[in-house]
């Protein structure tokens, strides 16, 4: 109990997102973490968001242990090391999607739940994202406790004032969060993902449709039956069996149009105080 704990804190995974990176240097001006790190420096440089892979893919034991010459790979493998030496880790992204402030974790602990509780009390605005991730592809995965921070709108390659002082307060709580005593709330509510909705291609592979007009910058708007969650170019509804009650985020998410879809769905649960 007496030892402190140890703080990483992580900008420019993906070296298009320019909120995290900025914000490592103001961190790096006070104490709430003990490192503050730039994943993908090169990719920053270039100004992209990545030179060769995503980076946030490469943490699974086979990229780690065959990097091969994929720059990211030898980076996440890098980053492993420095990872395993500390307590907790938060990683700093930022989205195109109207999402808000929303906090990303992939694992469930009392520990977990504590620093959640906390952000919740001070930032009560804030979303929880639960993404499970069983082949520990993601940074997040090999820390003892770890955390993304996902905050929206904002455009790649720009700075947002509001959401540079949203991701701000949440890393800041973070950090205060594994230090604080504070009685735990009966029961905390999260989305957990459940698919995600492809966008329609023609004949030819060539993209044919869109986010539905009703449905783009409505993060965490739950879907109605039949909805449209599509819509081709000329202005036709394109709906999706099965989505009815759940939640849309990542809402045409511009990094999303490499792996081909428009939205990822989630449902709300509670979980149980543990």
């Amino acid at each position: 109990k007496g030892r402190r704990m140890k703080k990483l804190l992580i900008g420019g995974t993906h070296g298009n997102e320019w909120t995290g990176i900025y914000l490592l240097e103001y961190f790096a001006k006070f104490e709430d973490y003990d490192e503050c790190v730039l994943a993908n420096p090169k990719a920053f440089q270039q100004n992209k968001r990545f030179v060769d892979e995503d980076l946030n893919r490469c943490f699974s034991q086979e990229k780690i242990q065959d990097p091969g010459t994929v720059y990211e790979r030898a980076r996440a493998a890098d980053l492993v090391e420095k990872i395993k030496k500390v307590d907790l880790l938060v990683d700093l992204h930022t989205t195109t999607s109207n999402m808000g402030p929303t906090v990303i974790f992939s694992q469930k602990s009392r520990e977990v739940y504590q620093v959640l509780a906390y952000v919740q009390k001070n930032y009560p605005e804030v979303k929880f994202l639960f993404n499970p991730d069983p082949n520990k592809q993601y940074m997040i995965s090999h820390a003892k406790l770890g955390f993304v921070i996902e905050v929206g709108p904002v455009a790649n390659s720009c700075l947002k004032a509001d959401v540079f002082e949203s991701s701000k307060k949440i890393a800041t709580l973070i950090s205060q969060a594994v230090s604080s005593q504070i009685s735990l709330p009966e029961s905390l509510e999260f989305y957990a993902y459940e698919m995600k909705i492809d966008y329609k291609y023609d004949e030819n592979s060539k993209l044919a449709s869109m986010v539905h007009l009703d449905v783009q910058g409505k993060d965490f708007v739950p879907l109605r039956r039949g909805q449209a969650v599509l819509q081709d170019f000329y202005a036709k509804d394109i709906v999706v069996d099965g989505v009815e009650g759940l939640f849309p985020v990542f809402i045409n998410e511009a990094a999303y149009y490499n792996y081909k879809y428009a939205l990822q769905l989630v449902k709300k649960e509670l979980w149980p105080r543990p």
